[in-house]
């Protein structure tokens, strides 16, 4: 047998090796301008907790969940949410990408806090039961970025005096305490101010130059907190929200400011106007001169801190205010300020015990109203690299001063175990 022939190269099979070739170079080179990728993340925390508020009245409430301050229904170190987020590599240090995440609600608690409130009547109570599975949306933008100009977010976006306060305390850079009711949630609400996140807003991050980054938001017209969603026009209910961190090796710091301009308030005991939140509304505090509803004020908080890593253990102090200053009356302003002092140490292989120490003062038109101190102490046991048990004990303190704006003294505590799973 001979060898056998070689095909026939027509011009018709050359073009389409060619065609061919160019179709798979392009594909190629897309590939590698374009790769993207889309992760689904999230947090799960449960746990059991007894929480005792003892003012006017002495109110003791069990859950199975969050503690006395989370309105969306679960987690005591971290609030429990499922999110999505994706990037994609569009070529020459260009990238797109999106977070979408949600709060989610695992035990049958509305998002109101009157499903808990013992002062309640049990028709408000039942009404205020099973509202929510996905209680809120907690950020929700697009970004685009490049390596050397920084980073453009547009959309709902936690204010930045949030990371701030949480990123730079020892306590919270490590296990973290967010509904609980002790030091670290102090500074980081301001005693009378929800939870800020800021819709219609676009925010800037800047590249880190020498331990150095950035940031910024302006919000239009919106503003989205714990307590409310509020909607206005031209600059009312706006926010500029400013940020600088600092990092170099062991040593975090940052300072951050938040400012709303003329927001108004919910209601003469809403979140913005209270002295004193506590379990129940009769150990409410709300001052002498509280804020009608629709009360216009401009809210401001700040932080500032820094948290060193010894390596046996991380150290954290904050300095914390939040003021809402009245438009119509300056008696009717609200201040406060707190210093937070924090440790986290590693006390055996995967066990951390951490601790935190939080003193301040309430003002209402100038006058101080109530002395304020607290305290967490938290004992973490990592199970995995995702999955921690946690038993906590915490406590805060509000004693009265001799002004015409305190009412009797109160005290909340809380202790709890429970599981937190991230993934």
């Amino acid at each position: 047998m001979g060898k056998p022939k070689a095909p026939v190269q027509t011009l018709e099979n050359l073009e389409m090796k060619k065609t061919l070739v160019a179709i798979a170079a392009l594909a190629a080179a897309t590939g590698a301008m374009a790769q993207s990728s889309v992760e689904l993340y999230g947090i799960i925390d449960m746990g059991y907790n007894k929480i005792v508020s003892d003012g006017t009245a002495k109110i003791t409430q069990t859950s199975v969940g969050a503690g006395a301050n989370s309105a969306n229904g679960s987690g005591n170190l971290n609030g429990s949410r499922i999110g999505f987020r994706g990037k994609e590599d569009l070529g020459n240090g260009l990238n797109a990408g999106f977070v979408i995440e949600y709060g989610v609600n695992l035990t049958g608690i509305g998002t109101a806090n009157t499903a808990n409130d013992a002062n309640a009547d049990a028709l408000t109570k039942e009404s205020a039961i099973g509202q929510a599975g996905l209680a809120n949306v907690r950020q929700g933008f697009l970004s685009l970025s490049k390596n050397t100009l920084g980073t453009v977010n547009v959309g709902t976006q936690y204010a930045l005096h949030d990371a701030t306060s949480g990123a730079v305390a020892g306590s919270s850079a490590t296990g973290g305490t967010n509904n609980v009711v002790g030091a670290s949630n102090l500074l980081k609400y301001g005693y009378t101010g929800g939870q800020p996140r800021l819709a219609n807003a676009i925010g800037y991050v800047s590249p880190t130059f020498s331990g150095v980054t950035l940031r910024a938001i302006r919000n239009e017209g919106k503003a989205v907190t714990g307590d409310s969603t509020v909607a206005g026009t031209s600059k009312t209910n706006s926010a500029n929200s400013l940020a600088v961190d600092y990092v170099n090796g062991p040593l975090k710091a940052g300072i951050a400011q938040t400012k709303y301009e003329s927001v108004g308030a919910i209601a003469a005991t809403g979140g913005q106007t209270m002295l004193v939140d506590v379990l129940g509304g009769g150990n409410d505090r709300v001052g002498a001169t509280a804020l009608a509803a629709g009360t216009l004020m401009n809210i401001t908080n700040r932080v500032a801190g820094a948290q060193y890593n010894a390596g046996f253990a991380n150290f954290g102090v904050n300095r914390g205010t939040y003021e809402t200053n009245a438009l119509a009356s300056t008696a009717k302003d609200i201040k406060s300020g707190q210093t937070l002092y924090s440790v986290a140490v590693p006390v055996a292989a995967g066990v951390n015990v951490m601790g935190g120490y939080a003193t301040g003062m309430l003002s209402q038109g100038g006058a101080d109203a109530y002395k304020t101190s607290a305290y967490d102490l938290i004992v973490v046991k990592e199970l995995s690299k995702r999955t921690n048990v946690y038993a906590l004990y915490v406590k805060t303190k509000y004693t009265a001063q001799a002004t015409t704006n305190s009412a009797a003294d109160a005290q909340q505590y809380q202790y709890g175990v429970g599981v937190r799973h991230s993934f």
